[in-house]
């Protein structure tokens, strides 16, 4: 099985996609060609050259993935990635979702989450079709994927009725089935993240009884039920973690000093569970992004609430939290940011989601932007 990816006319779809979210600045570009609906989660390609986003629209109860072949801002292409049903034996007409596309580290094409229009998440690689759909790895949700950062690794998330743990394959391997890596009972681990070495995994686990979000680490992947520990003892939720490039932290949203638990906050801690450090005060938390990181691991970008600025994309000092920049687009309601560093490492894309520029008369939808930035500053390149 493979997964079919079908081409649209990407020329005509981005002057629509233009025309719909109004006059765009010269230094940010609108790059998302899908209409009536919502976007999330854009992902650079290791090379720079593919950008994918999640599409939902929530009337229609329709939700995708698009890939865009990009030369620098410029969209060159737009692929719409469907399953191929057909071989499932349904023969539905309705597209079964797509979600949680993850670029393979080294190159290898993508993986992501669909049903392929069957009742079950199952996780699907470009040309390879259903991996996760054999008698070996059981029933429930596969969803969440993520490489080791070589890429020989693939941990998911599963979840089943009265609870989810973490997976483990070999990517090379997958016939020898997944090996479970987390014992939750009725509570739910997800969002697995490796860190750069491979030798660590951080999850998050969802307590029942407590109502609250906790963050996990597994130090040892050959003993994880004798490595595992609580990274953070904190009261409230610890979302979305991820490592800095060099392994030395850990940033995360959580609310433990909110009053109100909807709010979150920007920390960092190292891998051991010391030096919790609060960076920035009153962020926007993204559903499914994680923080990210500069390559040097100095600095994070985030998008912190401000009613004057409408949500302003923020750059932080992680040794100096006071030294803080604003990134400005000049779009509303940001969210969900990803950057990749061009060569040379002084320059990079920002890719990021708004509800549209100031000015814009009509911003209903969300949709994918992309901006060229300076790494010293983060100002614009025009």
């Amino acid at each position: 099985m493979s997964s079919r990816m079908r081409v649209l006319s990407t020329p005509a779809a981005l002057l629509v996609a233009l025309a719909f979210a109004g006059p765009a600045s010269a230094q940010v570009t609108l790059v998302s060609t899908v209409q009536e609906a919502n976007t999330f989660t854009p992902r650079w390609s290791p090379d720079g050259k593919r950008l994918a986003y999640e599409y939902h629209n929530p009337g229609k109860d329709h939700r995708g993935v698009d890939i865009l072949v990009m030369d620098g801002l410029t969209v060159k292409e737009t692929i719409h990635v469907e399953p191929d049903t057909a071989l499932e034996g349904f023969g539905s007409k309705k597209n079964p979702p797509v979600k949680d596309l993850t670029w393979h580290p080294k190159g290898r094409g993508f993986i992501y989450a669909s049903t392929g229009g069957r009742h079950m998440f199952n996780i699907y690689m470009d040309g390879e079709g259903n991996l996760t759909g054999g008698e070996a790895y059981g029933g429930g949700n596969k969803i969440q994927p993520t490489f080791s950062f070589d890429g020989g690794l693939l941990a998911f998330a599963k979840e089943e009725s009265d609870g989810g743990d973490i997976f483990l394959v070999d990517i090379y391997n997958l016939e020898k089935g997944p090996r479970k890596m987390t014992e939750t009972e009725s509570d739910t681990s997800y969002q697995p993240r490796f860190s750069p070495d491979g030798k660590s995994l951080l999850f998050t686990r969802m307590i029942e009884k407590l109502s609250s979000n906790d963050l996990f680490i597994i130090t040892d992947l050959e003993k994880p039920k004798e490595s595992t520990k609580k990274l953070t003892t904190w009261k409230g939720d610890e979302l979305n973690a991820s490592f800095s490039p060099d392994g030395k932290l850990v940033a995360l949203f959580s609310n433990q000093a909110q009053k109100d638990p909807k709010k979150f906050d920007l920390w960092v801690v190292k891998p051991d569970g010391t030096d919790q450090k609060l960076l920035v005060s009153d962020v926007v938390k993204p559903d499914r992004s994680n923080p990210v990181w500069t390559p040097d691991s100095t600095r994070l970008l985030l998008v912190k609430v401000d009613e004057k600025t409408s949500d302003a994309i923020t750059w932080v000092k992680v040794d100096e939290p006071k030294t803080t920049g604003a990134v400005k687009t000049n779009t509303l309601l940001n969210n969900d940011l990803d950057l990749f560093v061009l060569e040379g490492g002084k320059e990079g894309l920002l890719a990021f989601t708004a509800q549209g520029q100031v000015g814009d008369k009509k911003t209903r939808w969300k949709q994918v932007y992309v901006a060229k930035v300076k790494l010293d500053d983060f100002s614009l390149i025009k």
